[in-house]
């Protein structure tokens, strides 16, 4: 399906430890959305998820909301999606399974 909007994100800092604070804007039609949550799969959701800014201590109330069968929702859920799946597989640690038993050589280690 063909984009209907210009829609571009960037993750932002945040002190969020299992999701992703993302930054939504088309300059095209002049909206900008500070504060979108995105949460990667967990044991309970095996799909990414995206949920609007909410009203500080009033839960299930968001400063923004969307009618999510139309294509502005879509646009923006995807594009969330994709910045944070960026951050999150550049923050994903090395795990090495294989360790030889033994002395470490310093050579061995990659710099």
């Amino acid at each position: 399906m063909p984009k209907l909007f210009n829609i571009d994100a960037e993750v932002t800092p945040s002190n969020v430890k299992f999701g992703y604070r993302v930054k939504v804007w088309d300059k095209e039609m002049g909206i900008y959305i500070n504060g979108m949550m995105v949460y990667p799969p967990n044991p309970k959701y095996d799909k990414w998820g995206v949920v609007p800014p909410g009203v500080p201590r009033v839960p299930g109330k968001f400063l923004v909301e969307f009618n999510k069968k139309l294509p502005l929702w879509q646009e923006i859920e995807e594009r969330c999606i994709e910045v944070a799946q960026i951050e999150h597989s550049n923050t994903q640690d090395v795990v090495i399974e294989d360790i030889p038993d033994g002395p470490i050589n310093l050579d061995d280690i990659p710099f």
